[in-house]
């Protein structure tokens, strides 16, 4: 026969210790460590330290759990690449990038980061969306996940 006082119990430890993770031992949950996910498209991406993130067919997908807009950023292979209309570089190769302003909600106006950079014969793309109610919203851990993509071995 079970126990179900205890066994209900165990659940809701392991539940609290879940949710509550790295910031109940002390530990900021933007340090944990980064992880690599290989998607089967032929490429590899860092997930940032305290980012989730996973795999769908076309594209790996990663957020920030503890954001209130934990929109996905995405990254995936693609035949050809868009006329975005700003060039930088990454790593020695070139990105065209570009930010647009999308409709806004409480906070404030939401805009997407879209970059592409030639990467395993195909075109990489990575879309993020932030928010900010003040101006722009920082993109720089986009261009820090863009480097980081590497074709699998």
């Amino acid at each position: 026969m079970i126990d179900i006082g205890a066994t209900a119990v165990r659940l809701a430890v392991c539940a609290l210790l879940l949710t509550a993770g790295p910031a109940a031992h002390g530990q900021d949950p933007g340090t944990r460590t980064a992880a690599t996910m290989v998607h089967p498209d032929g490429f590899t991406v860092l997930i940032p330290g305290g980012w989730a993130g996973g795999l769908r067919a076309d594209a790996v997908w990663m957020h920030r759990p503890d954001r209130r807009d934990a929109r996905p950023t995405t990254v995936r292979l693609q035949d050809g690449g868009t006329d975005l209309p700003r060039t930088g570089r990454v790593d020695g190769a070139w990105v065209r990038w570009d930010v647009v302003a999308l409709n806004g909600g409480s906070g404030g106006t939401e805009y997407r980061f879209v970059a592409e950079r030639p990467l395993c014969d195909a075109m990489l793309r990575l879309e993020q969306v932030g928010q900010r109610e003040f101006g722009r919203p920082d993109f720089g851990i986009a261009w820090t996940i863009l480097a980081s993509v590497e074709c699998r071995p």
